[in-house]
C-alpha cells in the first residue's frame, strides 16, 4: 500500500490538505511495517492487527484509534466508492 498525494488540479479540494512531506513520511513508515512484519514472519495486516497499540494517538484530551477508525472507513468499499465519486463530481464542475 502506497499514500498518493491528491492533486489539486482544477481547484478540487476534499477538505484535507496533504503535504508531499507527509505522504513521504507515511510512505517511509509503511516500508518499515512492512519490514518489521517480514522479520517476525507475518503479512502486514496479521503484524498491524497485533500492534493496535501503535495506532491509538493522544492528541489534547482525547484519544484517537486510528487502526479503528481505518477499518470503519474502508470496511464497505463500494460505499467508498460511491462517496469519493459523488464529492469528485461536485468539485469538478
Amino acid at each position: 500500500m502506497q499514500v498518493n498525494k491528491l492533486s489539486n488540479k482544477n481547484n478540487a479540494s476534499f477538505g484535507a490538505n496533504i503535504t508531499t512531506e507527509t505522504v513521504k513520511r507515511a510512505n517511509r513508515t509503511l516500508i518499515e511495517r512492512g519490514k518489521l512484519a517480514r522479520r517476525q514472519g507475518l503479512e502486514l495486516a496479521e503484524y498491524n492487527a497485533l500492534h493496535r497499540e501503535d495506532f491509538v494517538k493522544r492528541i489534547g484530551a482525547k484519544t484517537f484509534d486510528f487502526y479503528a477508525m481505518a477499518e470503519r472507513l474502508t470496511s464497505d468499499i463500494e460505499k467508498l466508492k460511491k462517496a469519493f465519486a459523488s464529492a469528485f463530481k461536485r468539485h469538478v464542475r
